[in-house]
């Protein structure tokens, strides 16, 4: 079967499963590999799933192959011939300029829902407030008229307006939903799955920022942990993780007690 995959033409992800076929033969895990080569493991990951934009320049993946090789116990000339045969500066680049076109598109698109959401938010924020207003005003008019309510009624009428008040308080916190804001240090790869929908996945650049709501969850996968920042309902959390680091995240956070449920 190796056989055959290698008298075709190779492309980087072709190349990438023989890379993973090879080290599951050779039953050495990719932690194993990034402790013996001293290479990174989102790096090795990106090799084995060919997404050579998330590696440097292709010199340096041919370093990477030939320390590879070495670990798992394959001669380094028989990965690096599999590896010549792919055009990979025109990949790379090409690969690059693509990702870029359709980061652009989504961008556009994340821009326009934000504005939506925002424009929901006013719009709810607007309605609270003339509803609070109008209760404020009814309130102060009963307690002019009716001055010799005894106590009794008097805190009857404060009760109800508070639980009203309340209620539409906490109307306006569920509407809410969640909102999670990524922002980009560096290139780097995420998924994001919304409210149990497919996974989407996306490259950042640096700069780039995105902005995602959902009514019950946000599920995300991150290439790159270091290379991103996180504001997560209005509370910026940092990088979730190392640079380089592979990452997958749930909001709002499963609490220890579920997981243990999960588990079980």
């Amino acid at each position: 079967m190796t056989e055959k995959k290698e008298d075709r033409k190779q492309t980087p992800e072709s190349f990438g499963e023989i890379l993973r076929n090879f080290r599951k033969e050779s039953g050495v895990s990719l932690e194993q590999i990034s402790v013996l080569t001293k290479v990174n493991k989102g790096q090795l990951l990106a090799m084995e799933e060919g997404r050579w934009d998330l590696l440097p320049a292709p010199v340096f993946i041919r370093g990477f192959v030939k320390l590879y090789a070495k670990a798992i116990g394959k001669e380094p000339d028989e990965l690096l011939n599999l590896f010549d045969q792919i055009s990979i500066e025109k990949e790379y680049e090409e690969h690059k300029e693509a990702t870029k076109t359709k980061e652009k598109e989504k961008n556009k698109k994340g821009y326009l829902l934000l504005i939506v959401a925002l424009f929901v938010v006013i719009i709810v924020s607007l309605m609270w407030l003339s509803s609070h207003r109008k209760r404020s005003t009814i309130f102060i008019s009963k307690k002019n008229e009716e001055s010799k309510i005894n106590t009794t009624s008097t805190s009857s009428i404060i009760t109800t307006t508070t639980t009203s008040t309340t209620t539409t308080i906490e109307e306006a916190k569920e509407e809410k939903g969640i909102k999670l804001v990524i922002k980009a240090k560096e290139y780097t790869w995420i998924g994001i799955s919304v409210d149990g929908e497919k996974q989407k996945g996306l490259f950042l650049h640096e700069g780039d920022v995105i902005t995602k709501t959902a009514k019950n969850s946000i599920e995300l996968k991150v290439g790159n942990a270091g290379g991103i920042d996180i504001e997560y309902n209005g509370k910026e959390l940092g990088s979730p993780g190392k640079r380089g680091e592979v990452k997958k995240l749930i909001f709002p956070p499963v609490k220890k007690e579920d997981k243990k449920e999960e588990n079980l």
